[in-house]
């Protein structure tokens, strides 16, 4: 399984073919999201946080508050976002504004959390594809 390192190097080389966007590494601020994504030109962006759920785990570890800054974020008309690599084959991507109901979740090795409505899961192989789901959340919000 990789690391939440290795998900964001392989995160940011997908997103190679999106040229009208910065993706900055946030680093050392505990509670911040891990990326920050702006569209050139524009002063908005996306925090983007990345998870890594293991093999036998049944929840998803937060740093403390970092699910109410994300949802925080979200209420206040910023955008944010939880990136989830599962089990090395899937990937959740889920609005800021329910990352508290993520956390709370548990079992997740049995599927994905039951109240996350803005939930959208696709095969790992579709990290190429991540690059439009993270669009539309910025450009909406924008």
């Amino acid at each position: 399984m990789i690391s939440e390192l290795e998900f964001s190097r392989k995160l940011r080389k997908s997103l190679v073919g999106f040229k009208a966007y910065n993706f900055q590494r946030v680093e050392g601020n505990p509670g911040v999201p891990d990326l920050y994504l702006t569209k050139k030109g524009c002063a908005a962006g996306l925090w983007l946080e990345l998870k890594v759920l293991r093999v036998g785990e049944g929840r998803i570890k937060f740093q403390p508050n970092q699910s109410r800054w994300l949802s925080g974020c979200w209420k206040d008309g910023g955008a944010s976002a939880v990136l989830v690599a599962v089990r090395g084959d899937l990937l959740w991507l889920v609005e800021g504004s329910e990352a508290c109901e993520l956390e709370a979740s548990r079992k997740l090795q049995n599927g994905p959390p039951k109240g996350c409505e803005s939930l959208i899961e696709l095969p790992s192989t579709g990290l190429r594809s991540i690059g439009s789901n993270l669009e539309i959340i910025l450009e909406a919000r924008l």
